[in-house]
């Protein structure tokens, strides 16, 4: 073989090797980019940073749950249609969660990404999550959120208060059932709101005194500005009208809520995310009568100012007493 020959074929045998190096390179964790995405300067800039960085993930397990913290993202942001997209692919990932990241089922997902599609006001695209195997959870919990939101999808999708009627009926029927103690604060809530009778706002105030329904409908904190509650049919009434004492509806909040959370891992993710833009935040806890336990994060306003200087650095917030 003459030496020419020789050089060719190691160049060629280089060559190949090159190109095949990307395949063999070591992907990233999903923790690994979930924080370098928290370094990023924005939560729209880590938004964008995890978008891109999807494919880069070392594992099935990764993307999935690198997908839900993206949804996560995107739902505090309000963008709830690309977050009900995104823990929709995340919930049709067959995998396990990656390592240090958070421990959420499928059904969960699913629930999630139900959720965001009824925020966006598209209830069709809620009715076809709902219709999947979720239905059929033996999740009693899972269960009681695919009744509310299926009710829920009705309402949103009743052009008035006569075809509102069946799915009020329904919230109704489900206010008393024990299976559905785990909503039962935002079947009440609903029912409120649509009706505007004051028996909703006495039970919530007896059932939930410290909960945040509670305190809308004492108004004292602000409903979430999301398409769903203009897409429901309402009886015309005052949101700050029911209160035991008149004078605490003018009482100012000297608290803001920045999240609310049904796992405490999300609620101390807010909390660094809050502290690595200079603000100063703390959990609340509540303990409801279904046993579950939900977690306020909260940061103190002294001067009022508060409110527009976390809204501009991108955290939406609502007073709370």
């Amino acid at each position: 073989m003459s030496k020419s020959y020789k050089i060719f074929i190691g160049l060629l045998v280089f060559s190949i090797f090159s190109s095949l190096a990307p395949l063999f390179a070591e992907g990233k964790s999903a923790l690994q980019l979930k924080q370098e995405a928290l370094n990023q300067e924005s939560i729209q800039d880590s938004i964008e940073y995890v978008k891109s960085n999807l494919p880069n993930c070392s594992t099935k397990a990764d993307t999935r749950s690198l997908l839900t913290f993206l949804a996560s993202l995107q739902e505090q942001l309000g963008l709830y249609t690309d977050a009900s997209y995104s823990y929709a692919k995340a919930a049709g990932i067959a995998a396990k969660d990656a390592e240090g990241m958070e421990k959420v089922s499928s059904e969960q997902l699913v629930i999630r990404a139900v959720r965001c599609a009824l925020n966006s006001g598209d209830w069709e695209r809620a009715e076809t999550y709902l219709n999947s195997a979720v239905r059929s959870s033996t999740d009693k919990e899972i269960l009681a959120y695919v009744n509310l939101y299926g009710a829920w999808a009705s309402l949103c999708k009743a052009q008035s208060m006569e075809e509102a009627k069946d799915p009020i009926a329904l919230l109704n029927a489900y206010v008393d059932m024990d299976s559905m103690l785990p909503v039962k604060s935002q079947l009440l809530f609903t029912l409120w709101y649509v009706t505007g009778k004051n028996e909703y706002a006495s039970s919530l105030q007896r059932d939930f005194p410290n909960g945040p329904e509670t305190s809308i409908v004492q108004g004292k904190s602000k409903m979430a500005s999301v398409p769903f509650w203009y897409f429901l049919p309402r009886v015309s009434h005052d949101s700050a009208a029911f209160s035991e004492k008149k004078a605490t509806s003018a009482v100012t909040a000297k608290k803001l809520q920045v999240g609310f959370f049904g796992v405490k891992a999300n609620a101390d993710e807010l909390i660094e995310k809050l502290s690595k833009k200079g603000f100063s935040s703390y959990i609340r806890s509540e303990k409801r009568s279904s046993g579950k336990t939900y977690y306020a994060v909260l940061v103190d306003d002294t001067d009022g100012s508060m409110e527009k200087k976390l809204k501009s650095a991108g955290f939406d917030c609502y007073p709370v007493k």
